[in-house]
């Protein structure tokens, strides 16, 4: 797979998210307004160094959660509450410049929404993949109409190099990655929408915005409590996804040995 070819900057124009801010960002967001708050078990995290904040307690955490995003939502009180909490408080402070503080309330709003009354889906867990444990997935808690982007399912993509898709292979882990069909380059996508899990006859697709966002967009009419899912690729599982055991796959008696 080639590595992609940074495009040119000025000085005037902003450097794009690395993988490294991007992992950080989203492995202590996942950690504080997911884990046990939203979504019973751990999601995997991006840096196998990465350990849970001490500076976080899931009791203030559900508080501002209720107060500030269900019961009176108020996207701005409730990220001013969040980032007073001692973990983020410290991560915050410590990130070096005004565009990557930026770059992480951003994303910190994205987790935010998932808690919204109006959030269109909800974030389960399914055993399919894994049989012995458990990952995240997306279900519709409203009905999505076929064509219509799905509210807040939303995310950041970086590009990663050769060596980067090889040593989080080696890993093994649930990351999200997908093949740019733009540069035909691998790109790791985060936020909601990593939870979306691949299906070869999928109900919704991965659509770029901008130069790097991410949101999801209804390509079937799908009901409450189905869950929501995009292609990664044709050969994500194998070749020609030999290997894949979605819920497609396995209604058509496919790639059961």
């Amino acid at each position: 797979m080639p590595t992609p070819t940074p495009a040119p900057t000025s000085a005037g124009k902003r450097q794009s998210i690395t993988l490294a801010q991007l992992s950080s960002y989203d492995d202590i967001l996942t950690d504080v307004l997911v884990d046990h708050a939203y979504y019973w078990t751990t999601i995997p995290k991006n840096r196998p160094s990465y350990h849970p904040s001490r500076g976080v307690t899931e009791e203030e955490i559900a508080k501002i959660i209720q107060s500030h995003l269900i019961v009176d939502p108020d996207l701005d009180a409730a990220e001013a509450k969040l980032l007073a909490t001692a973990g983020l408080r410290r991560f915050y402070n410590g990130l070096k410049t005004s565009k990557e503080q930026d770059d992480f309330r951003a994303h910190l709003r994205r987790y935010m929404r998932i808690y919204l009354p109006d959030c269109p889906f909800e974030v389960s867990s399914t055993n399919r993949y894994t049989i012995y444990s458990h990952e995240a997935a997306i279900t519709a808690r409203k009905y999505v109409k076929k064509g219509q982007s799905i509210k807040y399912l939303s995310g950041i993509q970086v590009m990663i190099t050769a060596k980067e898709d090889k040593e989080l292979a080696k890993r093994k882990k649930d990351f999200s990655i997908v093949i740019s069909s733009r540069n035909k380059c691998a790109a790791l996508f985060m936020g909601p929408a990593r939870f979306a899990n691949h299906d070869c006859n999928a109900n919704a697709r991965l659509m770029i915005t901008g130069q790097a966002g991410i949101e999801i967009v209804a390509t079937q009419n799908i009901d409450v409590g189905d869950e929501i899912t995009v292609s990664y690729a044709d050969n994500y599982f194998g070749e020609d996804n030999c290997e894949c055991l979605c819920k497609t796959c396995e209604e058509n008696v496919v790639n059961v040995s």
